[in-house]
């Protein structure tokens, strides 16, 4: 985990430090949020302490939205594998893959994060936010047979005419 951050929040105790990440995160001020769970990740490193995948995640969401998606991939891989399989954790992942473009892998993410926690709302809007494949015209072809891709374009093209 990089080291850094500004000495502003040193103040705040680690309760604090989480409440007012969290707050920012929902009020979408990823940079606020990302220097307070900074804060707090690194004084339990520095503690020894394990940091808990959930919290890691959001801070690696918050790096990926304010410098590059694939730096807060990176490190929300790391929560994912000490999580246990979180949902939230999931989510965090599968929005930092839209970010950087990948969304056959944000949507694998949100699958994943939804079979382990089927009633999790927050990942069940991603899931329908990224929408669902139709799937090919020819079931028994490859979906990216070129027989199933032009068929595909036919049908859709033929759908979106008003009739």
């Amino acid at each position: 985990m990089p080291r850094g951050g500004d000495g502003g929040v040193r103040h705040l105790s680690e309760d604090e430090l989480l409440r007012r990440g969290r707050e920012a995160v929902k009020r979408g001020f990823h940079a606020e949020a990302s220097e307070l769970f900074f804060e707090y990740c690194d004084r339990l490193e520095i503690q020894g302490r394990p940091i808990p995948p959930v919290i890691l995640a959001h801070y690696a969401f918050c790096i990926g939205s304010t410098r590059r998606p694939s730096d807060g991939i990176e490190i929300c891989r790391q929560a994912l594998a000490g999580s246990g399989r979180h949902p939230e954790v999931s989510l965090c992942l599968a929005k930092l893959y839209l970010m950087a473009g990948e969304r056959r892998l944000a949507v694998d993410e949100a699958d994943r994060g939804l079979r382990l926690s089927p009633q999790y709302g927050a990942l069940q809007r991603l899931r329908e936010e990224l929408g669902r494949r139709r799937s090919p015209p020819i079931r028994f072809l490859p979906r990216r047979s070129a027989v199933n891709v032009r068929l595909g374009k036919m049908l859709r093209d033929r759908r979106d005419v008003p009739r």
